[in-house]
């Protein structure tokens, strides 16, 4: 069976038709691992020398990575993203303000083109297998920056609260969406920083989603 989902082509070298620094990174070959699949499931070949260790410049290209829709790049950038979050335990000093402000702004905008976007696994929407965690209408791209930014509270807790002023409004129109796949989708997000920035967070969800 042909795989219907847009692909991205190989003989494209001009940076300037790169959707992100991700594609861009990928094509000069800086992206230090390539994406192998199976019958069942994509995972990640990492470099020899790329497989352990947390780098807060290669976890910023990935964050801007995930507004990409075309294949390899909507799989691997949130793939990445996910597994250098989990590699950054014990490395919460890494997450400088500078790091956390482009992760964040990177992600605000992943949200924002995902809103606007085909749902995932509809004609013009990007690839459903892309999607950090099963979903059904919820559009990949947005979904993915979901899935990013509940990874990076979890690791770097109270360190995003500053950024999540400008995170909360993108997320108050789905919330409010009669897709109860949607809404339920972004609760479990709204849910995940009260738990990584406590009382803090749920006084900013409140004053932006009156009704969380």
């Amino acid at each position: 069976r042909l795989n219907p989902n847009k692909f991205a082509s190989p003989f494209a070298s001009n940076s300037r038709k790169c959707k992100s620094t991700f594609s861009e990174s990928y094509i000069s070959g800086s992206i230090p691992c390539r994406l192998q699949t199976t019958a069942s499931r994509f995972y990640l070949k990492w470099d020899d020398g790329a497989e352990a260790g947390f780098s807060p410049d290669l976890l910023v290209v990935c964050a801007d990575g995930l507004v990409e829709s075309e294949h390899p790049y909507a799989v691997m950038a949130p793939m990445m993203f996910l597994e250098l979050c989990l590699r950054s335990q014990g490395c919460a000093d890494m997450f400088s303000a500078e790091v956390l402000s482009t992760v964040c702004a990177h992600i605000r905008s992943a949200l924002t083109q995902g809103l606007a976007a085909p749902a995932a696994g509809k004609p013009g929407g990007p690839p459903r297998s892309a999607a950090i965690g099963k979903q059904s209408s919820v559009n990949t791209i947005f979904s993915n920056a979901l899935g990013a930014l509940e990874a990076l509270m979890q690791q770097a807790g109270m360190l995003v609260l500053p950024h999540l002023a400008k995170i909360i409004p993108v997320l108050s129109r789905p919330f409010g969406s009669t897709d109860k796949a949607l809404r339920e989708r972004v609760g479990k997000t709204l849910m995940a920083m009260e738990d990584a920035c406590g009382v803090e967070a749920s006084k900013l969800i409140k004053a932006k989603i009156p009704t969380f």
